[in-house]
């Protein structure tokens, strides 16, 4: 697969693929109430929406999806060797350690994760709903491969 340098284009035409639901949360609810994601991890501690389809990721180069991390849910330390991640809270919080530097994530705040940078993160009480774009796209292809949800 060739990977393109992503152009500003690209990245912006990715956000915009973001079918933009509500944010679930309210102030008499968690944040995860009534989210429901389209896939979930064979745990069941983290939920995604791809927001567009994998050919399509592939030909802007980038991966753009919804997140959610259960209450406490904990994404053990990996890597990404092919590009960046970043992700952009929208509700609840999580602890992002990388390379061994903590930065909390709440609502309105993104990270950026380096390309091979050892990372992991730990969702707060509330769970955490956050959009994420991975530059190199194929990153984000095992996502297409969970299982859907049941309705």
């Amino acid at each position: 697969m060739n990977v393109r340098p992503m152009s500003l284009w690209s990245v912006a035409l990715a956000i915009s693929a973001c079918a933009t639901p509500a944010p679930p949360e309210t102030a008499a609810q968690p944040c995860l109430d009534g989210w429901v994601s389209e896939r979930v991890s064979p745990d069941g501690a983290v939920g995604v929406t791809p927001a567009m389809a994998m050919a399509s990721s592939d030909s802007v180069a980038v991966y753009t999806g919804w997140i959610s991390l259960a209450p406490m849910a904990h994404v053990a330390e990996h890597t990404h060797a092919g590009g960046d991640e970043i992700v952009f809270a929208v509700c609840g919080d999580a602890t992002v350690t990388i390379a061994g530097a903590r930065t909390v994530l709440a609502p309105g705040m993104s990270v950026r994760v380096p390309r091979g940078q050892l990372h992991e993160v730990q969702a707060g009480g509330e769970g955490l709903v956050a959009v994420q774009i991975y530059t190199d796209p194929s990153a984000g292809y095992r996502f297409y491969e969970w299982p859907e949800r049941s309705p």
